[in-house]
């Protein structure tokens, strides 16, 4: 509606000569650059992409941790290693609910188990390669929560602000309505500048102008 506003300003020169009427226009027309700008970049910031690519990431974790896990517990009964039975029992179910940085210690207790057992292992199919593996794992999916985070602090930002140049929009229109009313009486310009500012009053259930809705307030 504020465009089609604007549309009306630019088609017809009737409304020249008040600099109060100028100002606010202006007013509008920089509210809707601001506005359009902020819409860009949020939706240039969705978080839906880079959480897709997290919860991936996460997932290759949690397979390569159960798969060292159960090859760890074999490596565990085997010599009799109740501390590691009981650190590797987790199943595949409890990994994917654990949060994220409890998810991340156990990962982080598993590699070290691997670490000081690494010459014992081997046979049971568990190396420093997987070392290094789920050492990788960690540190990627902790970058990518982290970014993804901060794309989704940066979108409720910028939507905490749309809030607020629509609010300042809105006020600003009205503040228009006002000055149209008192200082443009040339042509037919007042009733198409209405007409543009259309919009549907809910309460009376039908379509009103603005200046209508102000005489019925």
């Amino acid at each position: 509606m504020a465009q089609a506003v604007c549309d009306v300003f630019a088609t017809d020169s009737n409304w020249q000569g008040s600099d109060l009427v100028t100002k606010s226009l202006q007013k509008v027309k920089d509210l809707c650059s601001d506005i359009n700008q902020l819409a860009m970049h949020q939706q240039q910031n969705k978080s839906n992409g880079h959480t897709a690519t997290t919860d991936v990431a996460r997932t290759n974790l949690e397979d390569h941790l159960y798969t060292v896990s159960l090859r760890l517990m074999a490596w565990a009964r085997d010599n009799n290693d109740m501390v590691v039975q009981n650190q590797v029992k987790n199943s595949r179910s409890v990994l994917s609910k654990m949060p994220l940085q409890t998810l991340f210690a156990h990962a982080r207790s598993i590699t070290e188990v691997c670490k000081k057992n690494v010459t014992t292992t081997a046979n049971y199919l568990v190396s420093t390669a997987d070392i290094v593996g789920l050492e990788a794992g960690i540190d990627n999916v902790a970058q990518l929560n982290g970014h993804r985070d901060a794309v989704i602090d940066t979108h409720m930002e910028q939507t905490a602000r749309l809030k607020k140049k629509f609010a300042s929009l809105r006020k600003e229109l009205k503040v228009m309505d006002t000055l149209v009313e008192a200082y443009v009486t040339n042509g037919i310009f007042p009733s198409v500048y209405f007409n543009a500012r259309r919009i549907h009053d809910v309460r009376r259930g039908s379509a009103s102008t603005a200046k209508d809705l102000k005489q019925a307030a």
